[in-house]
């Protein structure tokens, strides 16, 4: 008998740890001068560090170097990183250290997103470890979702036809 065994993914992780630097950008939108710096690098802080270009990183470090006095979206940018380093290392035991790492670090993190993040990393630590003893996959079936529009009647006109219903004939 197979134990079926549910896993977080790469996307579902990020996609997290991107709104949460979103979030803590946000907080600082009362200061117009930090806000105008790190408006012209939002579209850099949700690349990945390796994909960087020379030129990007550049204009990314000056942008949150004048836009952001308090580093909050600095260490959230870094956070970032580390969490999407997690699915990205080359073995899936280097990877399940930097995850148990990065569970026990967040929780404390001073800035209040990153923290809450760092919780829900803790409460599905059984599912972000369980990718690296499944092969990054789960063996939960997926949802056979139907297409837009596609309705399968045909449940519902076996059970008209069960209780008598003469309009399914």
């Amino acid at each position: 008998m197979h134990t079926s065994r549910v896993t977080t993914d790469c996307k579902y992780c990020s996609t997290t740890a991107a709104e949460c630097m979103t979030r803590a950008l946000v907080c600082l939108g009362a200061d117009l001068t930090a806000a105008a710096a790190l408006y012209k690098v939002r579209g850099l802080l949700r690349h990945g560090a390796e994909h960087l270009t020379d030129r990007q990183a550049v204009r990314l470090d000056a942008g949150l170097t004048a836009g952001d006095p308090a580093w909050e979206v600095t260490v959230a940018w870094q956070c970032y990183q580390q969490l999407r380093s997690i699915y990205h290392t080359r073995s899936p035991a280097q990877g399940r250290r930097t995850a148990e790492h990065v569970i026990a670090s967040f929780p404390t993190c001073p800035i209040d997103e990153v923290a809450r993040l760092g919780r829900m990393l803790r409460a599905w630590r059984a599912q972000v470890l369980a990718y690296f003893d499944t092969g990054g996959v789960s063996k939960r079936p997926a949802p056979a979702w139907p297409e837009a529009g596609f309705h399968d009647r045909q449940p519902e006109r076996r059970r008209k036809l069960r209780t008598g219903d003469d309009a399914a004939r």
